[in-house]
């Protein structure tokens, strides 16, 4: 930074954190220099109630469990000297808020800030707008507030450089910034601004290939950390110094070890118990960053529009949505809330940004602008701001240099993508013959990924859920279930089944009542992770009488049954005869066992989604539950001399809650909860599960009449004999057994498989975002020939021949 010194003799300089660098390094050349560094939002805070942690842990402990981020943003608000002027709800909860910390000592003003200022001219520097400055400090005793005058270049940028793709808009930006540091720009000086972290892979691989890296963007939360998974099971079984011992012990290095520890210990016991300490763990490290390894010699990323003085700044992506910048209202005051207290609202500050980029946009600081059409899966749109501001929109600039090692890598990439992907074959692709792409471009084998085997001679468990997994799509497989990268926040349906099944297991328990066992289901899934939003909080209410419904269900049909025998929430963990070492674990929702004289049972498994059970998916261990389930009832002692004559899917939640114009409310209510699944073809027995087994009910696709059931298409693959039973159960087994013996080999191909309308691995993978297969990788499933023959035709649900 060249600029003169006396100019900030004597003043309070308020400069965006990005500038301090230059004024610290111009002190330090001339020590003699008496200036005061401030940011506006330090100066503002100076003048504010002042608060400490200990402020934020006090909001924390409310007995209402106000939410970390609720919480943080409350503090902010507080800290405002004209919270009391407020009159909304929200203002008037956040004034009692306000009593009480400052009654508690917690809220609390600097002595007279002002003095800090008194006498020293106050400098702007790279701020576009006074107004918030002035606004809070006045007119103190001799004091001006002055602006550190922004240089304008003598023929600032014309153009925008558009480019079809992000490799050629790349490689146009690594030669002009390679061209820079030639001519001598020190690399500290050189910026970037406009690169989201989608761009974050192909700079690394432009790097290095230009000799110079590019500070990375992407940000990976705590929370999702290895270390912080560990760390939050150890704290729920072993307490705080047990957790942190263990977290030590297993991330001696980690950066992120002293972060956790002094988080977990200022926040340990804030919400009283371990397991609501650990939801608040949870809430504080989805604000926290990963550590980052310190970077030097690399072009930074700019984090706002203000650069510092000398510095060279290249912007790209100069699209709609992008720039301009607008800022949200969102959080916890609305604008007008912020507006009445005195801070800054979405719109201010989207102005203020605006300004400072259009400063930005006259500067000679800014040495190129570019855009891209396409790229990252979506098109993109030329800024507002490029006619606005005059700037006209240049197609491909070429330029009379090249510092790339491998030149012409990146646009032969970019050609191949066109020619691969669109069938557009570019005349350029003739002249890069010779050159060679971009090392392993299109060469991942996507049938085969060698992994390093798993031979583990230790027990293995297996549940038909990661086993769907598996047979679904290896890869993803791997990343679930052996690397454990899993996302851990759970969705509302996932939450939603947990209260249902709480709610139906608990029927059967003495002196069951609806409202009570509700009431205390969702309380349990509160306390496990965190309460309901107001959205699902809405919902809620219409989701309780659908369970109540369901309920009333059960209870109707159930309640006909002869000797009825439930075994609810059943755990089992069976070792498979022929490999001991393998253990087939899982959980049923429920066996009820049934019939005097003869006993039977069948085995149910309550669904609130809309997955049924498909036996023509069986074979491909796509649709393995209830069949192992089977297996396990069948190998359970408390089961012997009963006799399987049903494989059902309980349905708790209709695929629509709307009722159609062509049924009655009764006729809807009766259908949806119908039992989904396979029963024997044995009419005693169903009689004694169904009494209304002539037209049921109670189970899906059952009717009889003078002949036995009826064969109509869509139940005639229901019906079962006691030894269809026994072997869809031991081809459970078998599929386990081979799922065991691949998975110990390391085969986890990237092969996801579809089959008709029925199953599609991607369609809800949670790994979609980092796995790029091709099209062709989808393995198309074809129905075998017996199961043609007997494909179902339509649903039967109603049918009364």
């Amino acid at each position: 930074m060249s600029f003169s010194g006396c100019f900030y003799d004597h003043a309070a300089v308020l400069a965006p954190l990005v500038r301090h660098e230059g004024f610290l390094a111009l002190k330090a050349q001339d020590p003699s220099l008496d200036f005061a560094l401030y940011t506006q939002e330090e100066v503002e805070a100076m003048f504010a109630y002042q608060s400490d942690e200990r402020a934020l842990i006090s909001l924390l402990r409310r007995p209402e469990k106000l939410p970390y981020a609720y919480a943080r943003e409350a503090l902010q608000a507080l800290s405002s000297p004209n919270l009391q002027k407020g009159d909304t709800p929200t203002l008037q909860t956040l004034q009692g808020y306000f009593s009480e910390l400052l009654s508690e000592g917690l809220l609390y003003k600097i002595p007279s800030p002002e003095r800090s200022f008194e006498g020293r001219s106050v400098i702007l520097s790279g701020y576009a707008d006074g107004s918030r400055i002035s606004g809070i400090l006045g007119e103190l005793h001799n004091m001006a507030i002055a602006f550190d005058a922004e240089e304008t270049a003598p023929t600032p940028i014309q153009e925008v450089a558009a480019f079809p793709d992000p490799y050629e808009e790349l490689h146009y930006v690594y030669n002009r910034i390679a061209r820079d540091l030639d001519g001598g720009t020190p690399i500290e000086d050189i910026f970037l601004l406009g690169a989201d972290a989608s761009y974050d892979p192909l700079l690394e691989e432009f790097s290095k290939r230009y000799g110079f890296a590019v500070a990375p963007l992407a940000r990976r939360r705590l929370f999702d950390a290895p270390i912080y998974r560990l760390f939050r099971g150890a704290y729920l079984g072993q307490g705080l110094e047990g957790a942190l011992s263990e977290m030590r012990r297993a991330f001696p290095q980690s950066l992120d070890g002293d972060v956790l520890e002094r988080m977990a210990r200022r926040y340990d016991g804030v919400r009283g118990s371990g397991f609501e300490s650990a939801l608040l763990f949870d809430e504080i490290t989805k604000t926290l960053d990963v550590a980052k390894p310190s970077l030097a010699k690399v072009v930074r990323r700019l984090p706002g529009f203000v650069a510092p003085k000398g510095a060279h700044v290249y912007l790209l992506n100069f699209a709609m949505g992008a720039f301009p910048h607008i800022v949200k209202e969102e959080g916890l005051l609305l604008d007008g809330e912020r507006s009445l207290i005195g801070l800054p609202t979405s719109g201010e500050l989207t102005a203020t940004a605006l300004l400072e980029l259009n400063a930005l946009l006259v500067s000679p600081s800014l040495k190129a602008i570019t855009y891209k059409a396409t790229g990252f899966g979506r098109d993109y749109y030329p800024s507002s701001l490029g006619k606005r501001n005059g700037l006209a929109l240049v197609e491909n600039p070429t330029l009379p240099y090249e510092y790339a090692h491998d030149k012409g890598a990146f646009l032969l990439a970019s050609l191949l993508d066109e020619k691969e992907d669109y069938l557009r074959e570019d005349p350029r692709l003739e002249g890069l013959s010779q050159v060679s792409a971009v090392p392993g471009f299109r060469s991942y084998d996507y049938r085969y990924t060698p992994f390093r085997p798993l031979l583990s001679e230790g027990t293995r468990s297996y549940s038909p859920t990661g086993l769907k997994t598996f047979y679904g799509c290896p890869f993803a497989y791997y990343l679930a279930s052996v690397l454990k990268i899993e996302e851990e926040e759970v969705s509302f349906l996932p939450r939603l089944g947990v209260v249902f099944h709480a709610v139906l297991e608990s029927l059967y328990r003495p002196g069951f009542d609806f409202e009570v066992s509700w009431g205390e289901s969702k309380a349990a899934e509160e306390a496990a992770h965190g309460p309901f939003s107001a959205k699902e909080e809405a919902l809620l209410p219409r989701l309780k009488d659908e369970c109540a419904l369901a309920v009333a269900f059960y209870r109707k049909h159930e309640g006909m049954i002869q000797a009825l025998a439930v075994s609810p929430e059943g755990r089992f963990a069976l070792p498979a005869p022929a490999q001991p070492q393998v253990i087939f674990v899982g959980q049923y929702d429920k066996i009820v066992t049934f019939g005097e004289g003869h006993p039977y049972f069948c085995v149910l498994d309550y669904k609130t989604g809309g997955e049924r059970f498909h036996e023509e998916l069986l074979s491909y261990g796509l649709s393995l539950q209830l069949p192992f389930y089977a297996y396990a009832a069948l190998h359970d002692p408390a089961f012997e001399g009963k006799e399987l004559v049903g494989l059902f899917i309980g349905p708790l939640l209709a695929s629509s809650l709307v009722k159609p114009e062509n049924r009655t409310l009764e006729e809807f209510n009766a259908s949806k909860f119908k039992l989904d699944g396979v029963f024997a073809n044995d009419l005693a027995a169903m009689l004694a599960l169904d009494p209304s087994a002539h037209q049921s009910t109670f189970i899906k696709g059952m009717a009889y009449g003078d002949k036995g059931f009826r064969n109509y298409a869509s139940a005639f693959p229901r019906y079962k004999k006691p030894a269809d039973f026994v072997a869809m159960a031991d081809e459970a087994s078998a599929l386990t057994l081979q799922a065991d013996e691949r998975i110990r080999a390391g085969d986890f191909p990237v092969h996801p498989v579809k089959y008709k309308a029925l199953f599609n691995a991607c369609e809800r993978c949670q790994f979609r975002d980092v796995c790029y297969r091709p099209e062709e990788a989808v393995r198309e499933l074809s129905p075998r020939l017996d199961e043609e023959e007997t494909e179902e035709g339509t649903d039967g649900e109603d049918v009364d021949e």
